[in-house]
């Protein structure tokens, strides 16, 4: 079995397995345990038979671009307003932090001011994109993605 994890660049854990057909039932029993842990771990599993692989690479990577569109945020049509452009580079560099999306974080990444930015992270708050990391309702001082 041929194995590569990697991270997307928007900070997806990826694990892609490439497996032939001739596996004894140990093989498909150690794959499946692993898949339940690497799936606890919030990695996304996608399975490709070797087979495919080889045969039809295309289909593999057509596949990998759709599940990468499902998490970029889809098409992008010259309809989409600039606070959904910018609501979804915030919501972008969230998932590729390891930490609580901070305020200051969203200030450096798209130079906007302090009242600018909390009016976009209230928004977002408010659609339920962005979660508050801590206890606190008064005052909110990180955000987590809601998945």
């Amino acid at each position: 079995m041929q194995r590569k994890c990697f991270y997307s660049r928007c900070g997806i854990p990826l694990f892609e397995a490439s497996t032939s057909f001739k596996q004894s039932m140990r093989q498909q029993t150690s794959r499946t345990v692993r898949a339940s842990w690497t799936s606890h771990d919030g990695w996304q599993i996608l399975r490709f038979a070797y087979d495919d692989v080889s045969d039809r690479p295309r289909m593999c990577e057509q596949m990998l671009q759709q599940f990468m569109g499902c998490w970029l945020g889809g098409s992008r049509s010259s309809n989409g307003s600039i606070d959904d452009i910018i609501e979804a580079e915030i919501l972008r560099h969230a998932l590729r932090l390891d930490r609580p999306l901070r305020p200051r974080d969203v200030m450096e990444l798209l130079q906007l001011s302090k009242k600018v930015t909390y009016q976009v992270l209230h928004r977002m708050t408010i659609k339920k994109k962005l979660l508050p990391a801590g206890e606190g309702v008064h005052k909110i001082r990180g955000y987590n993605v809601n998945r």
